[in-house]
């Protein structure tokens, strides 16, 4: 009976939405009206921290709850093959940013000690991508990273992503060096390639990644035709 009676206090999704709302049209009302300009500098500071943090754990929600539509059949029933789709039709939101949301939500249930840190935010999207990327760049270590995923989410809460991702690629090069080595190696291969292209004011634009052995071919065949257009432009200092 107390079970019950506590299940009717708890809001629903859709409540706590309305709230939410309520909450940030107060919080424009305040950002927009007279006292926010004579408001101490700490208090705008502090405020600063507290909607960063505040963001990371919607971010995180939102995720969540793409996860439960993606579960469901409401987009089925709307006549849409997927998610994505379907909340690119009801928003102004791109398909991309759609599909990222639901990507989100994956990540939500691929690491969901990270995922409650980042549900709380004492972790950023970033913390959370560069733990799913190892996942899925090093699969041969994934069990050991699922395993130390709790002292993981204690050190993201205490470094930047960048600072975070250098220390947890060490960390996998200390459980598995030559599974981190074969990994590289075949990404590296799967991404050998030279992209070229031209932009609209005719500059070409050049990317890849090559073998050693093409890359220094590349490397001297355009030193040679460097010094070669040096040299037939000597007269003509303005090319």
């Amino acid at each position: 009976m107390h079970n019950s009676a506590s299940s009717q206090h708890r809001p629903t999704v859709a409540v706590a939405c309305a709230d939410l709302r309520d909450a940030v049209a107060a919080l424009r009302t305040a950002v927009e009206g007279d006292a926010f300009g004579w408001a101490a500098d700490s208090e705008i500071a502090d405020a600063l921290i507290d909607l960063i943090s505040i963001e990371r754990q919607i971010t995180a929600l939102k995720g969540e709850v793409a996860a439960r539509v993606s579960g469901g059949n409401a987009f089925a029933e709307a006549g849409f093959r997927n998610g994505a789709s379907w909340v690119r039709s009801r928003t102004n939101e791109s398909l991309a940013g759609a599909r990222r949301t639901f990507e989100h939500g994956e990540w939500m249930l691929a690491v969901p000690l990270m995922g409650a840190a980042w549900r709380q935010g004492l972790v950023s999207l970033a913390h959370v991508r560069a733990l799913v990327e190892s996942h899925d760049r090093f699969p041969r270590v994934s069990a050991a990273l699922t395993h130390c995923e709790a002292g993981l989410v204690e050190m993201a809460k205490e470094l930047d992503p960048a600072t975070f991702s250098r220390i947890l690629l060490a960390k996998l090069c200390e459980i598995d060096p030559e599974a981190v080595d074969d990994a590289e190696s075949k990404r590296r291969r799967r991404d050998v390639g030279l992209h070229v292209s031209a932009t609209i004011d005719g500059f070409v634009v050049v990317n890849g990644l090559l073998p050693p052995e093409i890359g220094q071919h590349l490397i001297n065949s355009l030193a040679s035709a460097r010094d070669k257009a040096r040299a037939s432009a000597a007269d003509e200092p303005e090319r």
